[in-house]
């Protein structure tokens, strides 16, 4: 399987951009100049495994997703807010999301029923 690193560079700036890093903090967090940041995300030179692992690492995804993609891609924004939240928030964020099962759970029941 042939790597496109065209498209490595593209899930690395989503990443980045999913996190409102702008290109010059990012590089700087990861221990190397913005122009060769650029140069990964347009593609036009290919990273080191060692950058890649600490891409996928600061991102919590996979070096998988970051190489060959997947549908990992889904769960980075609500992976990013939750990682953000206060314990308070996380506390809180859990009690809705009960509620929102519960909800489902109860239209669900709702619409399977039968008046025979």
């Amino acid at each position: 399987m042939e790597i496109d690193w065209g498209d490595v560079g593209r899930r690395i700036k989503n990443l980045r951009k999913t996190r409102h890093l702008n290109a010059n903090d990012f590089a700087e967090q990861m221990g190397i100049a913005p122009r060769t940041l650029s140069k990964y995300e347009n593609g036009h030179t290919s990273p080191n495994i060692e950058f890649l692992i600490q891409v996928a690492r600061s991102f919590n995804v996979s070096l998988d997703y970051i190489v060959f993609g997947n549908d990992e891609v889904d769960n980075i924004p609500f992976n990013n807010i939750v990682n953000d939240l206060s314990a308070q928030g996380k506390k809180a964020l859990m009690s809705i999301a009960e509620e929102l099962i519960n909800l489902e759970k109860t239209i669900k029941g709702g619409l399977n029923t039968n008046d025979d």
